[in-house]
């Protein structure tokens, strides 16, 4: 089977070229694509879908799959399937661009002792290449083509160095020129890959237990799978730093960061110039944390040389090895603490307080273990015996939050609430996510949410599915122009009921018999139709009633000289027993029009004679003795 490669650029963030819930092509022959499995990867469901397994990961369920193009739908049905996904391209960008070192407090740094020794940085990019400036501790590599971490882009190197250049009296000096640096090559040759192969690197990230990641790339595609592994590694106790983005605004107004820098649990990563603002190119938006030097940055390169780059590619990586040197000086420090840490030395820039350029502010690296705040936990030498949420199980249907609360109970018996303080992280993103201990329901499905701290893990089910649909009535009569609310009930999986109506699609079989907007039907026209409403895959059907059952009239025998004109009244009985004058609406026919005629109900002999006429409307018909005797 020929494997489709989608691409993955490697500069500073990644662009999709599509998006994983986008439409899959029936052009095409095979589909790369990204299958998120409930509990274990299914090869066999893989196998009878005639799908190749390119890639599985150890830390998820996930697997890089290759498949015909019209077996995708049918592995979906799978029951073990939760996800499926295209796998896009990503791109890493960065403009040819030193001076950050200083701007970033690191010398101060290096003078207090803390040079990153100890702490293992996993760069997953175009790999690393050979230089003299630098030293790699290890890697993988993870594209198509070799097997080798060695990089022939460049833009993985210029990384590696700005974290970890070492301190050898030439060429330039990293952040943290102790720490260890890994190269995780998941970005190929042109500086693009796929998603699987980004995938990949974070996974064996997460296993070769790396104390952070640097992800100086990024997509304005979402992927459930992508935010699934990036929580994984934060759940794990790795910090995991990502650029920004390069797609700013002039205005600076505009919400361009990428993922996987979005992420709640990644650290987004802007980039200012020499003169402390924020570069052109520099993404913005709420999501935005901290930011560093990211214009005219030198650092390593191919060829045992050095250039000169651009982007939020380079930001990312001084974010990375301050948190090396944060990790060396506060060694008992966890991720979350450590991400406190980050945001609460950092120098603050533009609007008062976190803003969607510079986030906290520009980072600072440590002259010192930061001091011990106030914490509602006991000290870091006091153990986690065990961690419990509030609640186990959550019902609850999309746009609706629950908050959960999280207690650690110690070793010396004392407890402490640690919501604020956890790593939160979802399975399934593209069902639930949290923050901070609220669950917010996206879609219908289920989640498992986990919260991991002092290495203890707690987790909470959520369950956003229903059990059953009922509306507030299954028939509707009534005349035109009547309106009737329906509540549409809908029974959670707990048992637990809630209407709605405003949140169900809403159809109409007849659209000139009645119409239906939010649970409100309306009665266009007489006749008989059906309208539906339809949540969570169940569907609730309403039938809507303005036929006529019978018609009558105010006489039935007419009798006169030529020249007698005498109005008729024709009264319609509705199927709920109303009855409505139809004059107005009726269609007459007469037998014979030399004897009589009809206008608007109104009969008028001609001469004398006898004849019938007839008033008909929506189906029902009533006759009318005329005679005219001499």
């Amino acid at each position: 089977m020929k494997k489709a490669a989608a691409s993955l650029l490697a500069t500073g963030l990644l662009v999709a070229s599509f998006g994983p819930n986008a439409a899959f092509a029936a052009q095409e022959e095979e589909q790369n694509v990204i299958v998120i499995f409930d509990e274990k990867v299914d090869k066999k469901a893989i196998a009878q879908a005639d799908g190749e397994i390119d890639q599985t990961f150890k830390q998820l369920p996930i697997a890089s799959v290759t498949l015909p193009a019209d077996e995708v739908k049918e592995l979906k049905r799978n029951k073990e399937v939760v996800h499926i996904e295209k796998d896009i391209t990503v791109h890493a960008s960065a403009d040819t661009l030193d001076w950050g070192i200083g701007a970033t407090n690191v010398p101060v740094s290096w003078n207090a002792g803390f040079t990153g020794k100890g702490v293992k940085i996993a760069v997953v990019d175009t790999g690393v290449a050979a230089h003299s400036d630098l030293a790699v501790a290890g890697g993988a590599a993870f594209v198509s083509y070799t097997t080798s971490y060695q990089d022939d882009n460049g833009h993985g190197t210029h990384v590696a160095g700005i974290i970890g250049a070492e301190s050898n009296g030439f060429g330039t000096k990293g952040v943290a020129p102790d720490a260890e640096v890994y190269a995780v090559k998941s970005l190929e040759k042109s500086g693009s890959g796929s998603l699987s192969s980004i995938l990949a690197g974070i996974d064996w990230a997460i296993t070769n237990k790396m104390d952070i990641i640097n992800l100086s790339l990024g997509t304005q595609t979402n992927s459930a799978a992508f935010q699934a592994l990036v929580d994984k590694a934060y759940a794990s106790g790795i910090l995991v730093v990502a650029a920004a983005g390069n797609d700013g605004s002039a205005s600076g107004t505009d919400d361009t960061v990428d993922y996987p820098a979005r992420y709640d649990s990644a650290i987004a990563v802007g980039a200012v110039d020499s003169s402390l603002n924020r570069a052109s190119f520099s993404s913005t938006g709420s999501t935005v944390e901290i930011a560093a030097p990211g214009q005219s940055i030198v650092s390593t390169y191919l060829n045992n040389g050095y250039a000169r780059m651009s982007g939020t590619s380079m930001a990312a990586p001084y974010v990375a090895g301050e948190l090396a040197l944060l990790k060396q000086a506060n060694p008992t420090a966890d991720a979350v603490r450590l991400r406190t840490i980050l945001k609460d030395t950092s120098k603050d820039l533009g609007t008062a307080g976190r803003d969607p350029w510079f986030g906290y502010g520009l980072m600072q690296a440590p002259a010192s273990a930061a001091p011990q705040t106030p914490q509602t936990a006991p000290a870091v030498s006091t153990v986690v015996s065990s961690l419990t949420a509030s609640t186990t199980s959550v019902s609850a249907l999309p746009g609706e939050t629950k908050a959960v609360t999280l207690t650690a109970s110690y070793t010396d018996g004392t407890k402490a609430d640690r919501t604020k303080e956890a790593a939160w992280t979802s399975s399934n993103p593209a069902v639930a996510t949290v923050e901070g201990g609220v669950i917010t329901v996206r879609q219908f499905g289920k989640a498992v949410i986990s919260a991991a701290d002092g290495g203890k893990t707690a987790k909470v089910s959520v369950d956003a599915t229903i059990r059953s649909l009922a509306a507030s009535t299954t028939r509707i009569a009534g005349k035109p122009q009547d309106t009737k609310a329906v509540q549409l009930t809908a029974e959670r999986a707990d048992g637990s009921k809630v209407n709605i109506a405003e949140a169900a699609q809403w159809k109409t079989a007849n659209s000139k018999v009645a119409t239906v907007s939010r649970g409100l039907v309306t009665l266009q026209n007489y006749g008989k139709t059906t309208v539906s409403g339809s949540y969570g895959g169940k569907t609730v059907n309403i039938t809507v009633d303005a036929s006529v059952s019978s018609l009558s009239v105010s006489t039935k025998r007419i009798a006169g000289k030529p020249g007698t004109v005498q109005q008729v009244a024709v009264t319609a009985l509705l199927s709920n027993g109303q009855r409505v004058d139809v004059t107005p609406l009726v269609t007459w026919k007469v037998l014979n029009q030399q004897v009589a005629n009809v206008s608007g109900g109104v009969v008028s002999i001609s001469q004398y004679g006898r004849t019938y006429a007839a008033p008909s409307f929506m189906g029902k018909t009533v006759n009318i003795l005329i005679e005219s005797k001499k």
